[in-house]
């Protein structure tokens, strides 16, 4: 978690890191991995290799996943 305060904000070194790849400032500082610009070009590409990704993923973290979906089914269970 060394990338947000919490789990749903990333910490200013991130945003800046965010803000530099867009606006093509301070690239050298950026990591050549960060980031994808997504246009209508290839974001059907880039979700099918999200959507395969995810699926190797899953292969190799089958308790994860597991664990995932029982905690699913009981947040169901429990709306019902």
């Amino acid at each position: 978690m060394e990338n947000y305060t919490e789990n749903s904000h990333y910490t200013p070194k991130v945003g800046n890191l965010i803000l530099n790849r867009l606006l093509s400032y301070k690239e050298k500082e950026v990591p050549q991995d960060f980031g994808i610009l997504i246009n209508s070009e290839n974001i059907e590409s880039h979700l099918a290799k999200i959507r395969q990704d995810r699926e190797i993923w899953a292969k190799h973290h089958s308790d994860e996943v597991k664990l995932v979906k029982e905690i699913k089914q009981k947040f169901d269970a429990s709306l019902k």
